[in-house]
């Protein structure tokens, strides 16, 4: 998925990932951060398989599992984020990254 192709999620990009008032200039920013974590993913780990799930830890939006086209769950700390994970119908749970390791480790 190129930048331009993620105009779709303009809006929900803008509403969990930009926190400044120069809100076009950070969004394309965001769409640029986006794609190059997903590409870098791909040389890095290869292909994730159809079967596997993803876990996002910082979430925000839920827009990068989107991306990848794959089920999983998504992890925010800041519970709008969370509930608006859920409200496009996304699985998601409200953990800080540390609480994440003990809800997995314990």
């Amino acid at each position: 998925m190129r930048v331009e192709e993620l105009q779709k999620f303009d809006d929900r990009i803008l509403e969990h990932h930009v926190a400044s008032s120069a809100k076009a200039t950070n969004l394309l920013k965001v769409k640029m951060r986006l794609t190059a974590t997903r590409e870098f993913i791909e040389r890095c780990v290869g292909r994730i398989a159809d079967s596997e799930r993803v876990i996002d830890v910082g979430a925000a939006s839920g827009v990068f599992l989107e991306m990848l086209g794959k089920t999983g769950i998504g992890v925010d700390a800041w519970e709008p984020a969370v509930q608006g994970m859920k409200a496009n119908g996304l699985e998601a749970i409200a953990s800080g990254g540390e609480s994440l390791y003990l809800r997995a480790f314990s």
